[in-house]
């Protein structure tokens, strides 16, 4: 009998925790889509002031900030972002605002291409066989 509650106790500790891990995976999910959001009001703000291209970026540490690309060689250079090129930039960008319309294209075409990228991933993925089936 005294198995039966051990054996329910340990149940019920390990849904709590999967529950719980659960629960902060959705939180930081929520987190995250409400730190871009803001990111991306701040940058069409400082875009209608200044006509600057702002890079959407998530940092080291886990923030997301609107940067323009004096800003990001900058803190750069204090190791808060890796060096980076212009395309490696665009395919870095969670998103950018810019009033420059070739801009815009190039980053929407570098999306694309990101996406297709891991949708052939994927399928590649899919088509392995494990080790396992083949005996």
């Amino acid at each position: 009998m005294a198995n039966i509650f051990t054996d329910l106790l340990k149940r019920i500790k390990i849904d709590y925790h999967d529950y719980r891990k659960e629960l902060i995976g959705n939180w930081n999910l929520r987190r995250e889509a409400k730190q871009i959001d803001k990111a991306i009001k701040r940058a069409k703000f400082r875009n209608l002031r200044d006509n600057r291209t702002y890079y959407i970026l998530k940092d080291n540490r886990g923030g997301i900030s609107a940067l323009t690309r004096m800003e990001i060689n900058y803190w750069s250079a204090r190791g808060m972002f890796h060096n980076m090129n212009y395309m490696q930039l665009l395919r870095a960008s969670i998103a950018i605002v810019t009033s420059n319309q070739t801009i815009q294209e190039q980053y929407n075409q570098e999306q694309l291409r990101k996406e297709n990228n891991h949708e052939q991933s994927n399928k590649r993925k899919s088509g392995r066989k494990s080790h396992k089936s083949d005996f």
